[in-house]
């Protein structure tokens, strides 16, 4: 079982369930807590919200925190997880290329540091030889991703990936070009979901032909080159 498979489909849908009440949530990364708590508890992970890191020597300001962590002592493994809800039409907050540097080195001795600073965090220690799954997760409408991932603050690093993730969603990857690839969004005509080594990829049914999409792009080697 990957969880972040899980979030992504189990997102899609609880889209979907609001949507086709006409209670669309409000395009705010605080309002996918709840539904990925719901699916990381039924998956035997505990979750934390907001969850700090440890202090650098000499930083400054208040301690840099993560959206998400999840530990499950049962399948010995964590999650760190970043979430961007995108609101259509205005330009994304942060980035992701900011995202993926905050959590690229995040390890059991710093996962265990910030349970002995905090022991009200109700999660496992992490076990050395335990896996670390890193990501960021995006939610966004329509196709106008294309234009948030070519903001300046963006690595061509994450782009790259971000792209690789959303050609696998055509039925010929690695001949479909931007403005094909653009016009499928557009249309809301993809051809598959998309679960490979770059991240996973997700879209909702909805009431109108503003699909929600949901994308997790998965920690590479390249993100220590951050």
């Amino acid at each position: 079982m990957n969880i972040l498979s899980t979030i992504a489909s189990g997102l899609a849908g609880w889209l979907t369930y609001h949507d086709m009440l006409r209670n669309t949530p409000q395009h705010d990364e605080s309002v996918l807590h709840p539904p990925i708590w719901e699916l990381a508890k039924a998956n035997g992970y505990k979750p934390a919200k907001e969850f700090p890191l440890p202090r650098r020597p000499g930083q400054r300001g208040a301690s840099k925190k993560v959206d998400l962590v999840l530990g499950s002592a049962s399948r010995r493994e964590y999650v760190v997880l970043e979430l961007k809800f995108k609101k259509t039409a205005y330009q994304m907050a942060g980035s992701l290329t900011a995202d993926a540097r905050k959590i690229a080195r995040i390890d059991a001795a710093t996962i265990n540091q910030t349970l002995d600073d905090y022991p009200d965090i109700d999660l496992p220690r992490c076990g050395d030889d335990w896996p670390i799954r890193r990501a960021t997760l995006l939610v966004w409408r329509k196709g106008d991703i294309g234009n948030a991932m070519r903001q300046k603050d963006e690595s061509t690093i994450l782009r790259d990936q971000f792209l690789v993730v959303l050609k696998k969603m055509t039925s010929k990857p690695s001949t479909v070009t931007p403005a094909e690839l653009a016009e499928a969004m557009q249309k809301n005509t993809p051809i598959r979901t998309v679960d490979c080594l770059e991240g996973y990829l997700r879209f909702a049914s909805t009431r109108t032909t503003d699909r929600y999409w949901v994308g997790i792009l998965n920690q590479r080697n390249s993100w220590l080159k951050l």
